[in-house]
């Protein structure tokens, strides 16, 4: 079938030509609409439940939000974990759903459960965006010369998320920073006792006092009118002429009673820009599975016409973050890369085959196989990434094409006195004899990525794609060498194209000559030279360090800052800008942006003493003083690190989003324990903390957000609102009133509405004593102060609550310097397990990025043993029999040693990168041992002795052996030792890949002659 398919491209090759144009075309419209991905969304779908109860505690939260929410949300099908997290009047519940879910369905049913859940009055529910952590793609703030905060926070929340939320591919806009404007009704509550009234019935008579009302319609002669009746406020006077009361005499108005003051919703997190303590920022949300790229183009268009047409002129948005600048930059790395490999497989080509129509037609193959890979991509609807993108190796695409091409010139240069039918027959013959060969091999190649594609969770979704691109690749490659490659050859070589070998290849040929006749002579020697280089592998291979993946430069930094867990608002804006204006003091900083606490939405989950504080650098080759940016960084916290009671965590915007996703805590490596006493818990993390601090490479070692914060706490006495007669959710309700407010109705400006919200007056409610002294009107009628009903103080209370699985949890978090994150947690596991108590009750658990490597390597254990029987197998196939195949395999644990030295070499720890990285290096040496032992079989199988069937049947196979291998050696380098934002992910595949080859060459080459010079026997003997 593989023959007939390859004499009849020969026969039409004009047809065959044409038909790859065409899908040529339809590659690169492919590529044009393939979504491409700074980096892999590495996360499940997970849905978030967002539950606001303004005014109340992380403890009545929990008990109220929380734990109601994960009852109703227990066992929704293919849920694989839950987590949440109480803070003060928010709470937060996070389901993850395992890889076959669907995001969309996974959130139709957690909307139907939430139905089911008892929750408190006044309690608000919905969900999160449907986004992943890599959602947050375009980053702005809006600014004017001559408008305030309230009025720019007005335009953002009304205007600009409006017109940014109809771009196709946005989830959500959000918004934070500035003042969401309110109407304040400031009550005296003296004021109050002396008319009798209760803040009650100043909250019944303002939403009574604010409504339109329909009348339906009315009949005028011809006429039909909609009757309208127009109660709505419309300005503070309106709400002032409020009626409270009105029985026997003056009424009594809401001016009255109250001071009515523009102002704004109760706050509890701000924004701060260079050295401006607050400004409005807005950031957009992708939705999952969208295209980045094509998304950003669309905001990006929908900002120019917000500034033409819609803005007033001096209202401007100005970008902090674009992803596609993350994008750009990763893509020009890979593209340079990919540029410099494609050059030297077209210098490597032509070095050997000295043709250019020969080294064109191979090098045509790399463009072509790509294209089949985007619309294999495109089909499939799977991104591409920078892994994906970088991990392919030209000079493997065109190991099937060099092969062929080498064998036709090879057969045309034998005879060159041929007319045009039998130089057509002759490149037939030589096609055809390859082919099959050609077809296992790269079958091999594929087969040897298996494994790669039954990774599952976090590495699935980062090398999935890349073993899919890859083997979409070689596929293309296949599908090229058996049909473009011969007919291009039929089209385009000669017998003038077939030149002799150069002088050079001669000279090596006659060095090698000697050197595996050598080899076969000696065989056993030989075999022992190969033996000490494996045991030296093996020792290389014990040092080694290990991590999950090596982190991804995103080019710019982000800075978490925890401060004092009693900071107001006020104060923690101080520290932060003090911050800010110390990063900006280095020269390679180009902007600070620092989000404290939360927006109003309840999407985040900081506290006001919290803050993710954004870098951006200038481009790294502007940089002019010497520095990297790991020194650079260290320099930085260094100059933060001097303000007392500020704590700092260094990091990276993608990264940082990933880890708390993945594990729910910021940080490398996580020590969680478990149990419903968390004063226990915090004491069993503190020893470990003492313990692992001393661990070297484990720096930032602290508790996970398990501060206490200060709290006004009023315990009710019931035995006195016994004697009055009053409820403690009556109570409750005043004090709601009296402090936080509640929203009594809503006002219209225009389009905008603005929230009326009715508190006490900020005289009667600034400290602790004067709260005390509030009135409570009793059912007698009579007016005790707070005091009389209540025992008021101030007391601390957690400022969050952390749950994972229906279990509360404290963590304790590290990350890595200086040292493999695999070492240091093999340490800290030790120290741990040494020299921490754990009391009953309490239970320890690591998790973090180690925990998906050591899922990983578990997995390889399993799957590696089962694709190397699919290679086994189709060696046999290929050679006719078990004992070849057998001796291509036995050279294989020899030549991933060069692997390991090349690890090693470049200081690189071993990742699953590299792990995917000697997978694929597999299937390359089975390529080279098929070549070399199927011209040694085949020669035995002629009837030679086995010895000099070993040392010409490698000595015939050289040239095509030395050249893919150096093919694919080479296609590499450029991503081996080259640099750039992204580099790092591909670093540790790429090495391995070049560092095998150079002694995969030597196995090749040397080694296995001398095996099969020993072991390979005729078929007829075998048989």
């Amino acid at each position: 079938m593989i023959s007939a398919l390859v004499r009849a491209c020969v026969e039409r090759s004009t047809l065959v030509v044409v038909l790859w144009a065409v899908a040529a075309v339809w590659g690169l419209r492919a590529y044009l609409n393939t979504t491409i991905e700074a980096f892999p969304d590495v996360t499940n779908a997970q849905v978030t439940v967002i539950g606001q109860l303004p005014g109340m505690a992380p403890e009545e939260v929990e008990r109220g939000v929380t734990i109601p929410l994960e009852r109703a949300l227990a066992a929704i099908p293919q849920t694989l974990s839950m987590r949440s997290e109480s803070l003060f009047g928010l709470s937060l519940v996070t389901l993850t759903f395992d890889d076959g879910a669907d995001a969309l369905v996974s959130r139709a049913l957690v909307t139907q459960r939430l139905a089911s859940a008892d929750l408190p009055p006044g309690t608000e529910v919905g969900l999160a965006p449907n986004a992943t952590p890599l959602g947050e793609v375009f980053q702005y703030r809006v600014t004017s010369a001559r408008r305030d905060l309230t009025e720019l926070r007005s335009w953002q929340e009304w205007t600009i998320s409006r017109h940014l939320k109809q771009v196709p591919g946005v989830a959500d806009v959000v918004s934070f920073g500035g003042f969401l404007e309110e109407v304040h009704v400031e009550v005296d509550p003296w004021e109050l006792e002396a008319t009798g009234l209760t803040l009650e019935d100043v909250r019944e008579a303002l939403e009574a006092s604010n409504v339109n009302i329909g009348g339906g319609l009315l009949a005028m002669g011809d006429q039909a009118l909609t009757v309208r009746g127009v109660g709505l406020a419309v300005t503070e006077d309106d709400l002032r002429q409020v009626v409270l009361r009105a029985d026997g005499g003056a009424p009594v108005l809401l001016g009255d009673i109250a001071t009515l003051v523009r102002s704004h919703t109760p706050r509890m997190g701000s924004v701060g820009y260079g050295d401006q303590l607050d400004v409005v920022e807005g950031f957009v949300i992708m939705r999952r599975g969208e295209n980045p790229s094509t998304l950003l183009d669309a905001v990006h268009e929908r900002v120019e016409t917000l500034h033409r047409d819609i803005l007033p002129d001096d209202i401007r948005l100005e970008v902090f973050y674009d992803r596609s600048r993350l994008v750009d930059h990763t893509l020009e790395t890979v593209w340079h890369h990919l540029v410099e490999g494609f050059l030297l497989i077209g210098g490597i080509t032509w070095l050997f085959l000295r043709t250019m129509r020969g080294t064109g037609i191979v090098v045509v193959v790399i463009p072509m196989s790509l294209l089949v890979a985007f619309a294999g991509l495109h089909a499939l609807g799977v991104p591409a990434n920078l892994i994906s993108m970088g991990a392919i190796d030209f000079g493997i695409l065109v190991d099937g094409a060099v092969v062929l091409v080498e064998n036709v010139l090879h057969r045309l240069h034998q005879d060159p006195e041929l007319d045009e039918d039998e130089r057509r027959k002759a490149i037939t013959r030589a096609a055809v004899e390859v082919a099959t060969p050609t077809f296992f091999a790269m079958a091999i190649l594929v087969a040897a990525l298996s494994p790669v594609f039954t990774l599952e969770r976090v590495e699935g979704r980062i090398f999935r794609p890349l073993a899919l691109t890859y083997s979409l690749a070689l596929g293309g490659a296949l599908l090229l060498a058996l049909t473009l490659v011969p007919a291009l050859a039929s089209l385009l070589l000669r017998p003038s194209d077939a030149r002799a070998e150069p002088r050079w290849l001669v000279r090596v040929r006659t060095v090698y000559r000697r050197a595996v006749t050598s080899a076969v002579r000696a065989s056993w020697r030989t075999g022992s030279v190969f033996g000490v280089l494996f045991g030296l592998g093996l020792v290389v291979a014990g040092g080694l360090g290990s991590e999950f993946l090596p982190p991804l430069d995103e080019g710019d930094a982000v800075l978490f800052v925890e401060m004092p867990s009693s900071i107001t608002l006020e104060e923690g804006q101080e520290i932060l800008r003090d911050v800010r204006v110390r990063l900006l003091a280095f020269p390679e900083v180009a902007e600070v942006m620092s989000e404290q606490g939360r927006p109003e939405d309840g999407t985040d989950n900081e506290a006001p003493n919290m803050s993710e504080t954004f870098v951006r650098f200038h481009p790294p080759e502007t940089w002019n003083r010497g520095r990297s940016k790991d020194e650079l960084v260290e320099e930085m916290r260094r100059a933060v690190e001097v303000i007392p009671g500020v704590t700092f965590n260094f990091s990276q915007p993608i990264k940082d989003n990933i880890e708390e996703s993945v594990s729910g805590v910021r940080g490398q490596i996580v020590l969680k324990a478990f149990g419903e006493d968390l004063d226990a818990a915090r004491a069993v993390l503190d020893e470990g903390k003492a313990r692992v601090s001393m661990v070297p490479g484990a720096v930032e070692v602290d508790l996970y957000r398990d501060t206490l914060s200060p709290q006004l706490q009023i315990r009710f006495r019931r035995d006195a609102m016994a004697r009055e007669g009053i409820r403690p959710a009556e109570l409750g309700a005043h004090l709601e009133a009296a402090t936080l407010g509640t929203v009594a109705t809503t006002m219209w400006r225009g389009e905008r509405p603005v929230d009326v919200r009715l508190r006490v007056d900020p005289e009667h409610r600034s400290d602790a004593d004067r709260i005390a002294e509030v009135p409570i009107r009793t059912v007698s009628g009579a007016m005790l102060p707070l005091r009389a009903l209540a025992d008021v103080a101030v007391e601390s209370g957690r400022a969050s609550i952390n749950r994972e699985n229906g279990e509360r949890f404290l963590a304790l978090k590290l990350n890595v310097s200086g040292r493999d994150p695999g070492s240091v947690v093999k340490d800290a596991i030790r120290v741990v397990e040494q020299g921490v108590h754990v009391p009953e009750g309490i239970r320890l658990e690591w998790s973090g990025e180690f925990e998906n490597q050591q899922r990983v390597m578990a997995q390889m254990q399993v799957v590696v043993p089962v694709a190397l029987a699919a290679v086994l197998g189709l060696l046999g196939w290929a050679l006719g029999g078990l004992r070849p195949a057998l001796v291509v395999l036995a050279g294989v644990p020899f030549a991933l040693t060069g692997g390991v030295f090349a690890l090693a070499f470049a200081g690189v720890n071993l990742s699953v990168s590299a792990a995917v990285g000697l997978i694929a290096l597999l299937g390359q040496v089975a390529l080279g041992g098929l070549l070399v032992v199927g011209a040694v079989q085949a020669r035995v199988d002629a009837g030679e002795p086995r010895a000099i069937a070993a040392v010409e049947g490698a000595v015939e196979r050289m040239r095509p052996v030395l050249m893919t291998g150096l093919l694919a050696m080479l296609g590499l380098v450029p991503m081996a030792v080259g640099g750039g934002v992204g580099s790092e992910t591909q670093q540790p595949f790429a090495l391995v890949i070049v560092g095998g080859m150079t002694t995969t060459l030597p196995v090749a080459l040397l080694l296995l002659p001398a095996l099969a010079g020993i072991t390979l026997q005729p078929a007829r003997e075998v048989g």
